[in-house]
């Protein structure tokens, strides 16, 4: 697996920078093999976020208290539309994964047409307790989304009218997100405490990234996120869907498999690197996720490098 990873700033905000400010829309192709672990860690941005899986399998995450926080298997020709201000990871479950996608500022639709474009349409969206929604290629109602994305895809930028035929595309997946989204309740008096919760939540998440080779407790928690320890294992179960500490283990022990790929580095080395306090301790545990002891899973990676 590659290093890259997503830059973002202390409290996992990305900032997109646009080529052109005038047509604010962020094209991108994600290679997962280039990512770390093949993996797009944890962020957040102010933009409309939608993906289309290339090739292969990607496991998405969104962090949310909203009816449910489970990761969504998409497969090649499924999509996923990421609301704005969502905090969102993905990771590919086999290497080779390729993801197309665009985000687009929440402004966007102001910039064509009138306000009333996005006060009618754009404003409900963001004011859904709605955090993702996937679109399947086997649903036959997510069609009209899906191609709209693969045109997207296949668009040359060098055409005559390009940015027409994007605007056009754009509209047309809105359209269809409007049409599924059309079901989800508006927000309701307990939407406050639910956005408070994942404001917290990334607080501590983003302690996570930053102290994972250190040990961390849940008073080390409690603290960076002022809340009472009741307070965190509730915001851990409602927007993460584990306790803090299982968390923290899966985030350490996912560290330590890339860490292993570094033939430089001894096992007691990397167990200490990962805020393991003590190399048995790292090598059961290890064991218990991944089916095989730190050593022999670092003697398989190089035999895949043969």
């Amino acid at each position: 697996m590659g290093k890259k990873t997503v830059a973002v700033s202390k409290n996992l905000f990305e900032k997109i920078h646009y080529q052109n400010y005038s047509f604010p829309i962020f094209l991108y192709q994600d290679v997962y093999d280039e990512f770390l672990n093949g993996e797009i860690n944890a962020h957040w941005h102010d933009e409309f976020e939608f993906n289309l899986i290339l090739k292969g399998s990607v496991e998405f995450q969104t962090y949310s208290s909203y009816k449910d926080n489970h990761p969504y298997l998409l497969q090649e020709g499924d999509g996923i539309f990421i609301n704005a201000k969502s905090l969102h990871h993905a990771k590919q479950l086999s290497s080779g994964a390729i993801m197309f996608g665009f985000v687009i500022p929440a402004n966007f639709f102001n910039f064509h047409l009138s306000e009333i474009i996005y006060k009618k349409n754009v404003l409900p969206i963001m004011q859904l307790p709605l955090s993702s929604l996937c679109f399947f290629k086997d649903n036959k109602e997510d069609y009209v989304f899906l191609d709209a994305l693969k045109r997207f895809y296949d668009l040359d930028s060098h055409s005559l009218g390009y940015e027409i035929q994007s605007l056009e595309l754009v509209y047309r997946i809105w359209n269809a997100l409007l049409q599924k989204s059309s079901n989800i309740p508006v927000s309701t008096s307990s939407h406050f405490n639910e956005k408070l919760q994942e404001q917290r939540a990334r607080q501590m998440l983003s302690y996570i990234y930053t102290h994972y080779n250190q040990k961390i407790t849940i008073a080390d928690l409690c603290k960076i996120a002022n809340i009472s320890r009741s307070e965190c294992f509730r915001c851990f179960k409602n927007v993460v869907g584990k306790s803090p500490m299982e968390y923290v283990s899966e985030y350490q022990l996912s560290q330590a498999a890339q860490l292993l790929s570094d033939h430089n580095l001894s096992i007691a080395e990397i167990s200490e690197q990962c805020g393991f306090q003590s190399q048995s301790y790292f090598g059961k545990i290890f064991r218990e996720k991944y089916g095989f002891s730190p050593k022999n899973y670092q003697k398989n990676l190089l035999q895949m490098k043969l």
